[in-house]
């Protein structure tokens, strides 16, 4: 065997691991995970939205059930990375301008996409652009608290991440960063939703809820 064929061999093994783990973890705690950010989502959405942007969307999995339950029929996605078999339609763009006309959705969502953004403030201000006069941008995302929980939120997205995105950029904002980077993008939070309960027990002894918020964000008038 060749060392180019051993380490071929090495690395599919170390692979199959990984995505058994992440496996585990999804099925674990996955899908509790899924309904309580659904249900976050849209309890902080615009009333009676007829138009939905996903900003970050993966898969769509989350957009589409987001949508589905607030009777939204046009939702589409926009991503970095295009993946096999989405759920909703999904533009590919170059992660910091969306490529929509100005005022084109009712709702915009960013769900735990920003910390992986090389411009996160580029992104907060694309996102509000494509808002229609009384729309609302809705953000579910990581909360940083220190050395320790930076640790801990970087372990998370690596494994929740494995296989489907090709980074964990890891750039997790402080509440007062937060409320800054909206400001700057041009927008207005109404409403922080934190702590934020997204793991039970055991999950959240370590994926602490003190580790997640929810926002709901206006654009400011020009």
């Amino acid at each position: 065997m060749t060392s180019s064929t051993a380490k071929t061999v090495g690395g599919s093994v170390l692979g199959t691991a990984r995505n058994a783990i992440a496996d585990v973890l999804h099925r674990s705690a996955g899908g509790e995970r899924d309904e309580r950010v659904v249900a976050g989502v849209c309890s902080l959405a615009p009333e009676a939205p007829r138009s939905m942007l996903d900003v970050g969307c993966s898969d769509g999995r989350v957009a589409s059930r987001i949508a589905k339950l607030l009777g939204i029929s046009d939702v589409r996605g926009a991503d970095v990375e295009l993946q096999p078999d989405a759920h909703i339609p999904v533009t590919e763009y170059d992660g910091s301008d969306l490529p929509f006309d100005d005022g084109t959705f009712d709702l915009v969502t960013i769900v735990d996409v920003l910390h992986h953004a090389d411009d996160p403030i580029a992104v907060l201000r694309s996102s509000l652009r494509v808002l229609r006069p009384g729309g609302r941008l809705v953000i579910k995302d990581h909360v940083r608290l220190g050395r320790w929980s930076n640790g801990v939120l970087l372990a998370m997205d690596e494994a929740s991440n494995f296989g489907v995105h090709a980074r964990t950029a890891g750039r997790y904002l402080s509440p007062a960063e937060w409320v800054n980077h909206a400001t700057i993008a041009g927008g207005h939070i109404e409403t922080m939703v934190w702590p934020f309960r997204v793991h039970s027990l055991p999950w959240r002894l370590v994926a602490r809820s003190e580790y997640h918020l929810l926002l709901r964000v206006r654009q400011e008038p020009a």
